[in-house]
């Protein structure tokens, strides 16, 4: 095996440790645990187990076996408003699809053990990590990899999403955009089209993960276009649109509406364009239906009371497009809040990156223009939706690490040490 090989089977299994060991601890060896009230997780749970039964996408508070763990885990009332559900099953377009797939599927091989999941969790986001490595060895030489390594070991952000705020998106979120991010190393070889293909694949998983990174797509394409050629960016395209073509058509169909994406963006809209938005300064805010009822007759003069979800998403949607329009003049301060909000909580070191492009640019590095594109992609989704503190970050956190590499790198070892795309093959 090359160098390059044991570093990154190195950097794999200690990133494995570092996971699986923070999960064993928090749960203390015990899989009833369900996830923490507050967060998304216990909807992808339900929708999980739905699925394992062959139930169909949907949600059925109703569940004796889904809500077992959370009445045995409810002694100081943690889940009494969970509980309080008593819904029937019902086709769900809420949420994305490709987490409650990878839950069922670990649930119907190894049970609903929710520790085992942790476990599963960590072995794909240190295999995610490692594949960063691997990257940075690729691109930028063995040096800023290992940099890269040791800044991803000692960050604070992943150990919390496998560990303790569990059963989210961002951990499946890091492993498509680190393959992602692989095949666009890759994608200016010898094999143009298939690495075109798989990034296509890569990033529909990943808006299959999160609804929102479909904005990408026009300037990812022109990026693959960059690199691969027009072919490889026209297949680049066809594999993103096909593979998420049948999850848009169903949406439509649930919902009888012109709705690709689900009913989320158009639920949570409000959240970031109303004067409730400019109020907590663009940062998420719960925006429970009655608020999304009564924000669609102040900004509308209709009503809509008691409406599905389809409607609700078209109203407050709605509503959001008329407040936007009577204050244009406050959107750029609006957007700038968002983005303010989330580099606030810029982990200090990965400030670093900043100084790269100058490093990149006096070795003639492309691809560090490559990851800042995805970066400057992912702060202008925040800027048009809202501000989580760092969490809407955490997917493209590795890639900021690989930047910021670079400039410790030159700083420690020496600009030279740098090496430009495939001067390091072992």
């Amino acid at each position: 095996m090359s160098r390059r090989g044991l570093f990154v089977a190195a950097a794999f299994v200690l990133f494995s440790l570092q996971l699986i060991v923070a999960s064993i601890r928090q749960a203390g060896g015990d899989g009833t645990i369900p996830p923490p009230h507050g967060g998304d997780a216990q909807q992808y749970d339900n929708l999980a187990m739905q699925l394992m039964r062959g139930r169909g996408f949907g949600v059925d508070y109703t569940d004796r076996e889904w809500r077992k763990p959370y009445e045995q885990h409810n002694a100081n009332g943690e889940f009494n408003a969970l509980l309080a559900h008593r819904e029937g099953f019902q086709p769900n377009t809420f949420r994305p699809p490709l987490l409650p797939v990878v839950v069922a599927i670990v649930y119907r091989i190894f049970g609903r053990d929710f520790l085992i999941w942790r476990i599963v969790e960590s072995l794909f986001t240190a295999a995610a990590l490692a594949l960063i490595c691997n990257v940075a060895w690729r691109e930028f030489g063995p040096h800023a990899s290992m940099i890269t390594f040791l800044l991803l070991l000692l960050s604070g952000t992943y150990t919390p999403f496998v560990a303790y705020q569990w059963l989210l998106t961002e951990p499946l979120a890091i492993a498509m955009t680190a393959c992602m991010v692989w095949t666009l190393s890759t994608v200016k070889g010898s094999h143009r089209t298939a690495m075109a293909l798989l990034c296509g694949v890569f990033f529909a998983l990943l808006c299959l993960t999160r609804s929102f990174y479909v904005v990408w797509l026009p300037a990812l394409a022109v990026i693959v276009w960059w690199m691969g050629r027009r072919r490889a960016a026209a297949v680049f395209v066809a594999a993103a649109v096909l593979v998420q073509l049948p999850w848009w058509i169903r949406n439509c169909r649930v919902t009888d509406s012109f709705m690709p994406f689900g009913t989320q963006g158009g639920v949570a809209l409000y959240t970031g364009y109303s004067d409730d938005a400019m109020a907590h300064g663009g940062r998420w805010w719960i925006d429970w239906h009655h608020k999304g009822e009564s924000a669609y007759v102040r900004e509308t003069g209709r009503t809509c009371v008691g409406c599905s979800e389809p409607e609700l998403a078209r109203y407050t949607s709605r509503g959001a497009r008329v407040w936007a329009l009577a204050h244009l003049g406050d959107l750029p301060r609006l957007a700038w809040w968002k983005v303010e909000d989330t580099l606030s909580h810029t982990p200090p070191v990965l400030w670093l990156g900043l100084a790269a492009p100058f490093v990149a640019w006096h070795r003639r590095i492309a691809f560090a223009a490559v990851l800042g594109c995805l970066l400057v992609l992912n702060i202008a989704v925040i800027a048009l939706t809202w501000s989580q503190q760092w969490r809407f970050m955490v997917p493209v956190e590795p890639l900021l690490a690989m930047l910021a590499a670079l400039p410790l790198t030159s700083a420690v070892f020496g600009e030279t040490t740098i090496a430009p795309p495939y001067e390091t093959s072992s």
